[in-house]
């Protein structure tokens, strides 16, 4: 019987980080179920980049110079229904989140979130609990960066 390869979700980074968006970049390159399509460093080039590669999800950050990633997933959400964003930020406020799914996100992690939570947002759209610990994150951004 010949083996099906499950097709690669395409994500669309959206992080003003260099060196936590590398980060994300190797992880995806790690898991063969993810293809970084694209990257933005502020909301505005995320939104235009959106529009022009329609990913089938754009992991987005909260805190971006000119468009902030709230108003990116309005705008995303409004001419794009089908592509899901799933935001990826440090805070874990819970008004943060509320405004996140008010927005139209489809699901929230905190930077701390562990590989498969990340993978499983970015792949099925699901976003759990964040269960890494941050010194893990910095030590992959600091392998990724070197």
């Amino acid at each position: 019987m010949p083996s099906r390869r499950r097709r690669s979700s395409r994500v669309l980074l959206v992080e003003a980080g260099d060196a936590y968006a590398r980060t994300l970049e190797c992880i995806f390159l790690a898991t063969h179920t993810v293809e970084v399509v694209g990257r933005a460093r502020d909301g505005a080039e995320g939104v235009g980049l959106a529009f022009a590669l329609e990913p089938d999800c754009v992991l987005m950050d909260l805190s971006m110079p000119i468009i902030d990633g709230l108003e990116a997933t309005r705008v995303i959400r409004s001419r794009l229904p089908h592509v899901r964003v799933v935001i990826l930020t440090s805070s874990d406020d819970p008004s943060d989140r509320a405004c996140a799914r008010a927005a139209g996100a489809h699901g929230y992690l905190t930077k701390g979130c562990s590989l498969r939570e990340l993978e499983s947002a970015v792949t099925r759209g699901h976003a759990l609990s964040p269960v890494l610990p941050r010194s893990e994150v910095v030590r992959t951004a600091e392998l990724a960066a070197s």
